[in-house]
């Protein structure tokens, strides 16, 4: 068995024993969104609501550090429908509500090759948007 089927299995014959999921991050380019599923189909999750205010919260610390906005919503309202992404897969099948895939810098104007003067600023804003999301995960554990 490989390792993440194992690693599922692990989480669903545990899950009662989890006092606090960790959330589930992908994180590609380009494009500057903060997306949580679906991406398989354009219906709302049953927890869109408090995956959305989380993600607000984020994408407003990524704005603080640089001024760069980052769209927010799910995956399949916000860029395209498509199958098999992270966040999907880690919030149905693994049951992790704060499961996203966050689109790095840029919008387009180089693409895929962002310019290594733009790293670090890209890091340093992703890293005040992990740092609310871990505080909010501190003051609001999800029980199983």
């Amino acid at each position: 068995m490989k390792f993440w089927s194992r690693l599922c299995v692990y989480v669903r014959c545990h899950y009662t024993a989890i006092t606090l999921l960790p959330p589930s991050f992908a994180h590609p380019s380009y494009s500057q969104m903060w997306m949580s599923p679906w991406g398989y189909t354009y219906s709302y999750p049953v927890d869109y609501d408090t995956q959305d205010a989380l993600s607000r919260k984020c994408a407003a610390a990524l704005e603080r550090v640089n001024g760069v906005r980052y769209e927010t919503g799910t995956s399949a309202n916000t860029i395209y429908a498509s199958s098999g992404g992270a966040e999907d897969y880690t919030y149905g099948v693994a049951g992790i509500l704060y499961s996203f895939c966050v689109e790095l810098r840029d919008t387009g104007r180089y693409g895929f090759l962002l310019p290594a003067d733009q790293i670090e600023p890209s890091g340093r804003e992703t890293f005040d948007a992990v740092k609310v999301m871990a505080e909010h995960l501190i003051n609001n554990p999800r029980r199983a």
